[in-house]
């Protein structure tokens, strides 16, 4: 009995490391490739994909309002892990407001884009006209292109769109619950 155990060990061995490898090539196959944002994204949501860069900017953003509430109890290594955290949660919840936005049918056009970014004066010159030289360096410093801009901004407006639809929601009184 241990020599027929032993004799089908190989088989055994064989048959595991090829359902084992089955497995990845079905899974990589049904989802393709990751793409280089894919491999690198610190938070996933559906389609979305939150890679360092966009991380550690809505980390400086978090970090800034609560260095301003704390004031002087602000103490960065003792809520890095927090931090950490608040910004996961929001780049998750940005992402969430913004596919269930596309699924009532909501979207943002270009020129909403466009709006938001001529209105902006930090792209302005000293005559207060559009630079467009401005934008496009900061575009690609910031975001590493400008359509990884639109597509942040394009998520952005989603999720404020989905927002101000649920607080023009009528509300529903304690005593009607």
């Amino acid at each position: 009995m241990l020599e027929t155990l032993r004799s089908g060990q190989r088989w055994i061995t064989a048959l595991l490391v090829g359902a084992v490898g089955l497995v990845f090539v079905l899974f990589l196959g049904l989802q393709g490739p990751l793409t280089a944002s894919q491999a690198s994204a610190v938070v996933t949501v559906g389609p979305y994909y939150f890679g360092p860069r966009e991380f550690e900017r809505a980390r400086s953003r978090r970090e800034s309002i609560v260095q301003e509430q704390l004031g002087e109890q602000y103490d960065a290594r003792a809520l890095a892990d927090t931090l950490d955290q608040l910004t996961a949660r929001e780049l998750v919840d940005r992402a969430l407001l913004a596919l269930e936005a596309e699924e009532l049918g909501l979207t943002v056009s270009r020129k909403e884009i466009e709006r938001q970014v001529l209105d902006d004066p930090g792209f302005r010159d000293e005559s207060g006209r559009f630079d467009l030289d401005a934008f496009e360096s900061w575009a690609q410093y910031e975001y590493g292109s400008q359509s990884a801009f639109i597509e942040e901004r394009r998520m952005a407006a989603l999720s404020y769109k989905m927002i101000q639809l649920l607080h023009g929601q009528p509300q529903v009184s304690p005593g009607e619950a």
